[in-house]
């Protein structure tokens, strides 16, 4: 369970609710911050997740490539012994 974000929008909420009881406008503003706050987290979280993902190709499709370059090493052999 993310506690952080229950506690986020539960602070949220509880500023809604205290803005919408006293009719305050800074109470309202407060929990837009804390909302804008939250969103900025949730994409900074994001950022470090897809930063730490290493871009590679799978191992099929390196498979393939060592296949094909195996292949043309045998073609280009050929071609050399048989002197064309």
């Amino acid at each position: 369970m993310n506690y952080e974000k229950i506690f986020s929008h539960s602070v949220t909420a509880i500023l809604l609710g205290l803005a919408g009881y006293h009719q305050s406008a800074t109470l309202a503003y407060a929990a837009v911050a804390s909302l804008a706050v939250g969103a900025i987290q949730e994409i900074y979280n994001r950022m470090l997740v897809i930063k730490e993902q290493k871009p590679g190709v799978n191992e099929e499709v390196k498979r393939a490539m060592q296949d094909m370059n195996a292949r043309v090493a045998t073609l280009e052999y050929g071609v050399k012994t048989r002197g064309f």
